[in-house]
């Protein structure tokens, strides 16, 4: 059986190599979003979306809300939190067009001022993207399944998957546990940038400035001016609620 594949705008990858059918070549991130829902109510059974992370989180929500339940596989187009969670490459991804397996995957969706986005890896939020560990903690509020927890902090992420970048930011999170695993980090800056070092290895939950829950949603109030991410790309600004759509969509892996 062939893949109907959908490349992302300004996205190359190797699919020379794989069985695919039918290439679609998307002009931007609505056009991602508007290719896999056609191709989904038109039956399509396996789509595969060259791009990264992001990319698969739109295909994944535009055929989620279609009903149709297609295989979906990324072909990565560079770093993948995603497929460093199974250890693939663009290479092995390619080859697991052949032989890989259906795996049933819950879907992020993050809500700010913008909108909604949906997520596969993992959404964050912080004043200064990239060079957090930097900034003064600040005022954050986190609500899950009706308990309130107040801190000083300068990240918060909600995490579907294991990795956020080259962190193992929830060692312990799988794709279809129905779970959002939140942490919040603050203290100082030389604790900060200790539990940060230590997320590369997934060492850094209990340690001094870090806190971390699992929910199936989330309220986190934070500074207007902070930035919300998903899959690495802005979401919007501020106040955001997280919320995970359990076992949303077909992931072939």
């Amino acid at each position: 059986m062939t893949w109907l594949v959908i490349t992302a705008p300004g996205t190359t990858a190797p699919i020379e190599a794989a069985d695919a059918g039918p290439l679609q070549v998307a002009n931007d991130e609505a056009d991602v979003a508007l290719l896999a829902g056609a191709a989904a109510r038109n039956g399509a059974e396996r789509i595969a979306v060259v791009g990264a992370d992001c990319d698969l989180a739109t295909a994944a929500g535009s055929v989620h809300e279609t009903g149709a339940r297609p295989a979906l596989a990324l072909l990565p187009a560079g770093p993948s939190a995603l497929h460093r969670m199974f250890g693939l490459d663009s290479t092995t991804a390619v080859a697991r067009l052949r032989d890989g397996t259906r795996y049933p995957a819950d879907l992020g969706q993050v809500t700010t001022n913008a909108g909604h986005r949906f997520f596969v890896a993992a959404a964050s939020a912080s004043r200064w993207p990239g060079r957090w560990t930097w900034r003064r903690p600040e005022t954050v509020t986190i609500t899950t399944d009706r308990r309130k927890h107040e801190m000083r902090g300068s990240l918060v992420v909600a995490a579907n998957a294991q990795h956020l970048g080259d962190r193992n930011i929830a060692p312990r999170a799988a794709l279809m546990d129905g779970m959002l695993d939140i942490h919040a980090f603050g203290g100082s800056l030389l604790q900060r940038r200790r539990a940060w070092a230590a997320a590369r290895r997934g060492l850094h939950a209990g340690r001094p400035g870090v806190w971390r829950r699992r929910a199936t949603a989330s309220q986190v109030v934070v500074p207007e001016a902070w930035s919300v991410r998903a899959d690495g790309v802005s979401a919007g600004l501020g106040p955001f609620t997280v919320a995970l759509i359990p076992l949303a969509f077909d992931l072939w892996i």
